[in-house]
């Protein structure tokens, strides 16, 4: 399939993506590199560039990608500044700018990336070493279980105590009992 999208690509002057999965990675992480590749790595001799989107340690609903290779230009993008996004959903049509309604409510309907910074790929890689203690982890649940009375979603408390959200959630749960 490569070596066709190849020769179409030289006689039609076209770019054209592919996009493919790899296996879950066993092992302590690392840096994504070629070799993370499914299948042979010899399909990436095909390639012209190659992006990687990896899963940051640094928390659940973080992504970086990474450029791999880079057949004409420069990298950019490579294990010294990776750019980071959060994945979450939001609402695209009011993003675009065409609800048309002012007084719609919005539809967080859109599951898409929102950038948060440019890092190292070591921080996304390597989980954070800093652990609460245990009355800061205290103090975060009593806030949680006052944020669950006042009604808030587990995303809203995730984000006001930096914590996951599944780990909001348990908070939470804990707050209504």
């Amino acid at each position: 399939i490569m070596r066709r999208l190849n020769e179409l690509k030289r006689l039609q002057f076209l770019s054209i993506l592919v996009l493919a999965h790899t296996p879950k990675r066993h092992g302590p992480p690392g840096e994504l590199t070629e070799g993370d590749l499914q299948g042979s790595v010899n399909l990436s001799n095909f390639a012209d560039s190659i992006f990687a989107i990896g899963r940051s340690a640094a928390s659940p609903d973080l992504r970086y990608l990474k450029q791999i290779k880079v057949r004409s230009g420069r990298v950019e993008f490579d294990r010294t500044n990776v750019v980071v996004y959060r994945v979450g959903k939001f609402d695209l049509a009011k993003c675009l700018g065409i609800t048309g309604r002012t007084d719609r409510r919005p539809l967080n309907n859109f599951l898409g990336f929102s950038f948060v910074e440019i890092a190292a790929e070591t921080a996304q890689v390597e989980a954070p070493r800093t652990t609460a203690t245990k009355d800061e982890r205290r103090t975060k649940k009593a806030i949680a279980k006052s944020l669950a009375k006042k009604g808030s979603s587990a995303s809203f408390v995730a984000a006001e105590l930096g914590v996951s959200k599944a780990t909001a959630h348990r908070f939470m749960q804990k707050g209504k009992t």
